[in-house]
């Protein structure tokens, strides 16, 4: 053990200061896949062992780094889960020294790293605000956004007073005009090309009428399509969550807001790697959904797939963001939601997906896809969409895939590392 902490210290060291040959520091770049693995080899090692050693090498390095290096380790810190507090502050005492030196894309990094990680004292984030504040005039679209998601998710800004803005709730009206022309040009259609380019049905869900006590019903709809996706693209992505071990424990939802009405038992697996994002089979489906509801690819979260066990469940839930939602200010509200099955479940074993609102209840058929939009056609979130995922009664798992459509464009996923 104390020969894996000094290796593993040691590297840090390194890596922190990149000595070159003149044994200047922070003359090479740094690698940040490589200083992520490293600060996460740290964090797996016993504390009392291996915390003394790590803040030797951080009260030694810190202070010799650039406004721009220091930026950097702070996201690898935060990416890797280093937790201690210690570390933490003597991150912040020699970022806060140059925080006036950096650019806008530095200083989006440090805030999304201190509220990723959820450190950072009152002064820090006075401090970046200040910054902010001088800069701009300077800071892109994408730079905004992540500066506004970090200082939400701080609980340093809420929702906008004006309808549209980021955080307000409420989509702008380019994108709501967007998503409801797509939906009513698709109830137009009765037949639409799938992931595989073949001809296959869709059809609006009918449930429960106005007269059965919903006064909702029919006022949202709910668009099904048969053999979207087909049985070799489902058998691929449930293959690819298999293989690179992605599975994690689905999170219960808590807190204030319609999206907190629900909680999950079941299991989640992000397709937002790189590798995954450019197989065939999520490219064909990203590509699918993109001309059913007429979006640019770049408004499409990451897929993901959730894997239902026996007696799992996600009860009656909303997928839209309330206002103050910190993920409002990165790509907007979720304008629209496709619910893709990955296999059959069979008859009398529930797994049913239910708008108890709308009177709908979807049995899960491998390869069929429902659809629907989260606004209303003033852009408001839309209550009606709330919704549940029965509980699975045999032992047969149920695979959903759920594909999510933004307002906005997703951030660049190589910058910091959105999941």
């Amino acid at each position: 053990l104390r020969r894996e902490v000094k290796e593993v210290v040691g590297a840090i060291r390194e890596e922190l200061l990149a000595t070159g040959l003149f044994g200047l520091a922070s003359l090479l770049p740094l690698d940040r896949d490589k200083l992520t693995g490293t600060f996460a080899r740290a964090t797996a090692l016993d504390a009392s062992s291996a915390g003394p050693a790590l803040i030797e090498v951080f009260a030694d390095a810190l202070p010799k780094l650039s406004a721009e290096r220091l930026a950097a380790v702070a996201v690898c810190m935060a990416r890797a889960g280093l937790a201690q507090t210690e570390a933490w502050s003597l991150l912040e005492e020699a970022a806060m020294a140059g925080v006036t030196d950096l650019e806008g894309r530095e200083l989006a990094e440090l805030a999304w790293a201190f509220a990723f990680s959820g450190q950072g004292a009152p002064a820090v984030w006075a401090a970046l605000r200040t910054a902010e504040a001088a800069l701009a005039a300077q800071l892109t679209e994408q730079e905004r956004s992540v500066l506004g998601w970090a200082q939400a998710t701080a609980g340093l800004r809420g929702a906008q007073p004006t309808p549209g803005a980021e955080g307000s709730g409420q989509a702008s009206e380019a994108a709501t005009q967007g998503v409801w022309a797509a939906f009513d040009s698709l109830e137009g259609e009765s037949v639409v090309e799938n992931s595989n380019g073949a001809k296959v049905q869709v059809s609006r869900v009918h449930g429960a009428g106005a007269g059965d006590g919903l006064p909702g019903a029919g006022t949202v709809p709910i668009l099904a399509v048969r053999d979207a996706l087909t049985p070799y693209d489902a058998e691929q992505l449930i293959r690819m969550a298999d293989e690179g071990a992605l599975w994690r424990g689905s999170e219960k939802l808590e807190g204030e807001g319609p999206r907190a009405a629900g909680s999950r038992t079941s299991d989640s697996a992000q397709l937002s790697q790189l590798r995954h994002v450019y197989s065939e089979p999520v490219m064909r489906v990203r590509s699918w959904v993109a001309s059913a509801l007429q979006v640019p690819d770049k408004h499409i979260e990451a897929l993901q797939l959730v894997r239902y066990f026996k007696g799992q469940r996600f009860t009656r839930h909303m997928d839209w963001s309330p206002a103050g939602d910190p993920d409002l200010w990165i790509s907007g509200q979720r304008v629209a939601t496709v619910l893709m099955y990955l296999n059959t479940v069979p008859e009398g074993c529930g797994g049913q997906t239910v708008f108890d609102q709308l009177g709908v209840s979807v049995t899960p058929e491998l390869g069929k896809a429902i659809l629907w939009p989260n606004v209303d056609r003033q852009g408001m979130p839309e209550p009606l969409t709330m919704h549940e995922a029965m509980p699975v009664t045999c032992d047969k798992p149920k695979y959903t895939m759920n594909v999510w459509i933004r307002e906005r464009s997703q951030p660049d996923r190589t910058w910091i590392g959105w999941r």
